[in-house]
């Protein structure tokens, strides 16, 4: 069955003026999302987030800045509102950030250390330590995840416990992002299941539980990890201090909600099996909805919100930060300059082939140490080729890390939704011929945020899992791919894949 296209709401929903509010701390944007009972955003807020790389390899979020980032986003949501009373009437929120994300967090919340992120290697030693103890092969049955530098937080707690062993100690717990907002709004510590998973040490089998004995083995005080929960769990409620800074209502309950793609999965209606969904926003991430977990090194797999569903997601490094790469590069001033440069150039870039692994390769590659190349250069090549070869580009990786999760699930995924960046229309339709599918593109380009919205809903007591596994988003547009120039992408997509085959070794570095 589909859960996209028309849907009817009943009586009970359409007649209600409640609204429930979403945060999202993602990594180029903290956004904020006021929605109905019909799960429709009727007004937000946003601003920009920054992240710091204060040393080559090493990537961080200031966890107090992103909350004052979330204070003005959700005052701006609140401001747009179109009626005054709505913010009186707001009976739940929901929270979802960046992700992976750790930093200790002391007794009374505050953070120890910047928070290390999903983009850090520092930590490549820490991954030596734990490969030598198990292989990944052993681990990621047991967990659903692969053990690397940042990906995992386990390898960035163990950065913490050997370089900084006074915050371990005097730490009341290692906290993710959501970890401390929760905390911001309620006062309690506490961790979703899907957050919790991408540490490396939490069960992926039932029940949901932190792997104590493993935490012990590594040097992981378990006492130190926060009480795990589902992400519509409530949290708490909102403190009358997190009131009076946000505008909203004291009291109100809070889901602890989860990691951005968990999020966007909820907010994208990611139900049915075989399902994907294609996020391309800082970095593109392509997640599958499966009712069986099939754990594999090259992905992470973990608990779908929904029972007896669960989550096989694919991260990886290129999208709107490789976008962004080549404003700049290109002498031009945003995103949509570039899609406009790139769509004044013929498919195929005039030869020219774009490797975008700038920041080396999450899924499935997980290669640290690649990197990005213009091959196909020549005398007649512009601006607009070489827009149009990042953009390809992007496509291109997007097809090998389809083809693996193909590969790995053993079936096709389909259908295949896309939000964030990918839905300007020409990204999208590039997207449709490199892959070769029909793409559904997603209204809003929010998915996170209004995910982390419909959880406050559960939260709050209004409604139910069985409503959130009914709920489907507005469709922008779809997109049908194109036979003649899918035949042209063909060939290049095999010379995309020969360059980085050729080129592996010489991207070789030794380890930090």
């Amino acid at each position: 069955m589909s859960f996209i296209g028309p849907q009817r709401y009943p009586l009970w929903v359409t007649m209600s003026f409640e609204y429930v509010l979403g945060v999202d701390v993602g990594s180029t944007a903290t956004k904020a999302v006021l929605c109905d009972k019909t799960g429709t955003i009727v007004a937000r807020g946003s601003v920009p987030t920054h992240i710091a790389r204060p040393q080559p390899g090493w990537a961080e979020v200031d966890y107090a800045r992103c909350w004052e980032g979330v204070v003005v986003a959700c005052r701006q949501a609140l401001e747009s509102a179109p009626d005054a009373a709505m913010p009186r009437r707001i009976v739940g929120i929901g929270l979802t950030s960046l992700a992976p994300s750790v930093a200790p967090l002391a007794h009374d919340g505050t953070p120890l250390h910047a928070g290390i992120i999903y983009e850090d290697r520092r930590s490549a030693s820490q991954v030596a330590h734990v490969l030598a103890r198990e292989s990944q092969s052993a681990i990621v049955p047991r967990t659903g995840m692969r053990i690397e530098s940042g990906s995992t937080t386990l390898s960035s707690m163990l950065w913490l416990v050997a370089e900084r062993p006074d915050l371990v100690e005097a730490c009341a717990c290692f906290g993710s992002l959501t970890t401390y907002l929760a905390h911001r709004f309620t006062g309690n510590f506490g961790i979703d299941w899907a957050t919790a998973q991408l540490s490396g040490l939490f069960s992926l089998d039932d029940p949901p539980r932190w792997l104590e004995e493993w935490c012990r083995q590594l040097g992981i005080p378990p006492e130190k990890l926060p009480s795990h929960m589902p992400s519509q769990a409530r949290i708490g409620e909102v403190s009358t201090a997190a009131a009076a800074q946000l505008g909203v209502p004291a009291g109100t309950p809070v889901a602890m909600g989860g990691p951005d793609a968990q999020a966007a999965a909820v907010g994208a209606g990611l139900v049915e099996p075989q399902a994907g969904l294609l996020s391309v926003g800082t970095t593109s991430v392509l997640t599958v909805c499966t009712e069986r977990s099939v754990a594999d090194p090259r992905f992470y797999t973990r608990r779908h919100v929904l029972p007896g569903r669960y989550l096989h997601v694919a991260p990886t490094l290129m999208g709107g930060t490789t976008l962004r790469w080549a404003a700049s590069l290109l002498g031009v001033e945003s995103v949509e300059e570039v899609v406009a440069l790139a769509e004044a150039s013929e498919p195929g870039a005039g030869g020219v082939i774009f490797l975008p692994y700038l920041m080396g390769e999450r899924a499935p590659l997980w290669d640290r140490d690649a990197r990005g190349v213009f091959y196909g250069l020549q005398l007649s090549t512009g601006r607009a080729e070489m827009a149009r070869a990042v953009v390809e580009g992007i496509a291109f990786a997007a097809r090998n890390v389809l083809t693996h999760m193909e590969s790995h699930l053993g079936d096709t995924v389909a259908p295949l939704l896309v939000t964030g960046g990918g839905a300007f229309p020409g990204v999208a339709q590039t997207f449709a011929n490199v892959l070769q599918r029909p793409l559904t593109v997603i209204e809003g380009g929010e998915s996170a945020a209004q995910g982390a919205a419909l959880l406050a809903w559960v939260a709050a007591g209004e409604t139910d899992l069985d409503w959130l596994a009914s709920w489907q988003p507005n469709v922008q547009e779809n997109y049908v791919p194109d036979g003649s120039v899918c035949r042209m992408y063909e060939q290049s997509y095999e010379v995309f894949c020969t360059l980085y085959s050729a080129l592996r070794r010489t991207f070789e570095s030794p380890a930090e």
